[in-house]
């Protein structure tokens, strides 16, 4: 339907976002930036949000890192877009921007996810707890919230769900080699070696 209305000449922002979200739910990524032009991302908030997750997605985070720059100076005060900035401001390790925009995201499942992760490094695993089962209150399909609140667990020495968690989330990601390893560690601290084991083959 969006396809027909793109050629029967209609072209505002909002049809474009749509089309190019309709791309990216079927792992199209490289058509749905096609969809996501200048004007489309300047004009939407969602938008933009979206072109920095698909980048991010498809594993080009230099683009992605460049964009959010641009992104956070037409959408400063976005949700959306903040807490799409602050989930790879942690995969390039840039932790002051990750809190930043995590900060600024308010209560977006990702922003909270992020600030979990942020609580964990900095030890305090009771905090992060809170941060991820508040996360998946709200998304209960964010495998970095599985994962994170199954590395609380582990952290906090509460091993009975912890492998269970971690494992929804590397299921979530399919082939994230790091969430099949942390499985993996997961149940050897367990002292489940079976199950250890089919986790570490499955990342090799």
């Amino acid at each position: 339907i969006f396809q027909i209305l793109l050629d029967a000449g209609q072209s505002h922002s909002a049809l474009k976002f749509n089309m190019a979200w309709s791309k990216a739910m079927l792992k199209d990524y490289e058509a749905a930036l096609s969809f996501l032009d200048e004007e489309t991302v300047n004009d939407l908030g969602q938008a933009a949000m979206l072109e920095i997750q698909i980048l991010h997605q498809i594993g080009r985070l230099g683009d992605a890192a460049d964009r959010a720059k641009v992104h956070l100076t037409f959408h400063k005060h976005h949700e959306g877009v903040n807490a799409a900035v602050s989930v790879l401001a942690m995969d390039i390790e840039d932790i002051s921007l990750a809190k930043r925009c995590a900060v600024a995201a308010g209560n977006h499942p990702d922003a909270l996810t992020t600030l979990g992760a942020l609580a964990l490094g900095e030890e305090d695993v009771g905090k992060a707890l809170g941060l991820f089962k508040s996360a998946l209150e709200i998304n209960a399909h964010g495998p970095r919230s599985w994962i994170g609140l199954g590395l609380a667990q582990l952290v906090s020495e509460d091993t009975s769900e912890a492998g269970k968690n971690i494992d929804k989330g590397a299921d979530m990601f399919g082939t994230h080699i790091g969430s099949w390893i942390a499985a993996g560690w997961a149940y050897f601290i367990k002292n489940d070696i079976p199950a250890s084991k089919i986790r570490f083959q499955k990342a090799l």
